[in-house]
């Protein structure tokens, strides 16, 4: 029965992610276009935030500079393909942490196959795969392989970065002493490694690349009320601006997502931002109450993907393609 299922769920996910997805990589549109353009910047001596619609660290477009010199078609090509084996890695190294037998199989392969983010990831050609390789091995590796792993995401795309706050709610207890060298080395890891790999490409930035040093308009970071975001600030952005009965979506509804058309007053602006800090806030003094800081080898991977679910519910921006970096947590739950 169980080899059946794993079957099943394999067929399916092919069909989603593979037999839906490779059709749609010749358009020219998406969002790996903003990665691969930041990356010609680099290139060409200009600053990545020279792309207007490129709103993450430097870092990124730094690692695609090997594919900026390739046609966009193929550099979407080889994203997709590499995609897909971050997606593939992170399942195996799942199902390694949760028992290499076929309930863990099955668990892991009926996440994948589910999901509507996988799909959604790779569609847009977004860095989702990625980041979920990065929180499997942060989850299941210890010492400072789980730090390199956080760190290397933060400075990615920050939001994994907040998975890392239960090693500080660890921090604030005694641990036993093998699990208390292993937090401390994690600690060191992360925070030395994203401190590096944020500070050490945007000083390449300012000191030898012209344009921009930052994104454009960097108030498209305090929310949105688009429909594909599903953070509590969002959701309560759309509750204030509710359309008529009978009448059409209010504009910020459907060109939310786009920093060039979104027009927020500084108001929802602000109230966005109260909440999203409120929610986080609340979200940890909650976990904190209940674990006491006693997290050991076992409980703090599950500390860790509640901080990240957290930071996926408080976050201004929270896009339904998000929700991928929850399959390893999903899977081991």
């Amino acid at each position: 029965m169980a080899p059946t299922f794993f079957v099943c769920c394999l067929v399916w996910y092919c069909r989603q992610t593979v037999w839906q997805v490779l059709p749609t990589l010749s358009a020219t549109l998406s969002d790996f276009l903003h990665y691969h353009r930041a990356a010609q910047q680099i290139l060409s001596g200009r600053s990545p935030f020279t792309t207007y619609g490129y709103v993450y660290p430097p870092l990124l477009a730094g690692l695609l500079t090997p594919l900026a010199s390739l046609d966009y078609l193929i550099a979407r090509q080889v994203w997709f393909v590499f995609s897909q084996l971050c997606l593939l890695a992170a399942a195996w190294i799942m199902w390694r942490a949760l028992g290499r037998d076929w309930i863990a199989a099955c668990s892991v392969a009926f996440v994948w196959a589910a999901g509507e983010a996988a799909w959604e990831s790779l569609l847009l050609g977004q860095i989702g795969p990625q980041l979920t390789l990065l929180l499997a091995l942060a989850y299941a590796q210890q010492g400072w392989r789980r730090g390199l792993a956080l760190g290397l995401g933060t400075a990615i795309k920050l939001l994994p970065g907040v998975a890392g706050l239960a090693l500080l709610l660890a921090a604030g207890r005694r641990q036993k002493v093998e699990d208390e060298r292993s937090l401390q080395a994690t600690l060191r890891t992360a925070a030395v490694s994203a401190l590096l790999l944020m500070a050490v490409p945007w000083l390449f930035v300012v000191c030898c690349l012209d344009g921009p040093k930052f994104p454009a308009k960097g108030e498209f970071f305090s929310g949105t009320p688009a429909i594909l975001s599903w953070s509590v600030p969002s959701v309560v952005l759309r509750a204030i601006d509710s359309p008529r009965s009978g009448g059409p979506l209010p504009r910020n509804w459907y060109v939310g997502n786009n920093l060039m058309e979104l027009q927020l007053p500084a108001w929802q602006r602000e109230l966005s931002f109260g909440l999203a800090v409120a929610t986080f806030a609340v979200g940890v003094i909650v976990l904190a109450i209940a674990t006491r800081g006693r997290l050991d080898a076992v409980r703090l991977p599950f500390a860790m993907a509640a901080c990240l679910a957290l930071g996926l519910a408080a976050a201004p921006l929270s896009w339904s393609h998000y929700q991928v970096m929850q399959y390893p947590a999903v899977a081991r739950s």
